[in-house]
């Protein structure tokens, strides 16, 4: 069993496993050679995401198939100041990540999202239609628990699906943005890092693309 760390000294990140430092396997894919970072969705916690699976793998193969969709459902959810992980939490994450099983609705039939969103999301969704086709339920994970499936709510096509998707994406980011901007307005001097400023910026111009089909 692994224990993965993550801490802050001052302005200094540190992450190890089982007390020795995590190697950042920029040899794998380099998103960020300033280091790691967590909470958010950018290039530092890209490169965390990617340094723990393949640890976790021992095989960069398999990680590289899945550290993208594991910063987004863990990573970036991960408490600014420090957490903790063992081998069973990321083991039961990744389980999480896979396709989700069907979800009957009124003994209506499932439409396998990953065949009508896989160019606009990489959350694994989950839709289900019911018997009546009129209406559709989406499925997805709770933003406080990376772990809980909950329904985001019902839906009158496969259009307002895709729109819920993008946006429920995009909410995330635009609301790590804020946070990370307003907790930084209370510091008498500014400690967001190049990276955070560059994801914020970017998160607020993507929300700008929010808009119904």
């Amino acid at each position: 069993m692994k224990t993965y760390q993550g801490r802050r000294e001052g302005a200094a990140v540190i992450v190890t496993v089982n007390n020795r430092s995590l190697n950042p396997r920029l040899d794998v894919w380099n998103h960020s050679p300033t280091g790691f970072e967590w909470g958010y969705a950018g290039s530092g916690p890209t490169q965390l995401s990617l340094a723990l699976l393949v640890d976790h793998f021992g095989d960069p193969e398999r990680a590289l198939a899945m550290y993208q969709e594991f910063k987004r459902a863990v990573v970036a959810r991960l408490p600014y100041p420090g957490w903790t992980l063992d081998s069973a939490h990321i083991t039961e994450a990744l389980e999480r990540l896979s396709p989700m099983p069907s979800i009957p609705v009124d003994e209506g039939h499932t439409i396998p999202l990953s065949q009508m969103l896989s160019q606009v999301s990489i959350q694994p969704w989950g839709l289900a239609e019911s018997s009546t086709g009129n209406t559709v339920r989406l499925f997805g994970w709770q933003g406080t628990d990376p772990l809980r499936q909950v329904c985001i709510g019902s839906l009158n096509s496969p259009a307002d699906a895709r729109y819920a998707c993008h946006a429920t994406d995009l909410f995330f980011e635009v609301v790590t943005a804020l946070k990370l901007m307003l907790d930084n307005l209370k510091r008498p001097r500014s400690r967001l890092s190049s990276a955070q400023v560059d994801f914020c910026a970017r998160a607020l111009d993507e929300a700008l693309t929010i808009q119904p089909e």
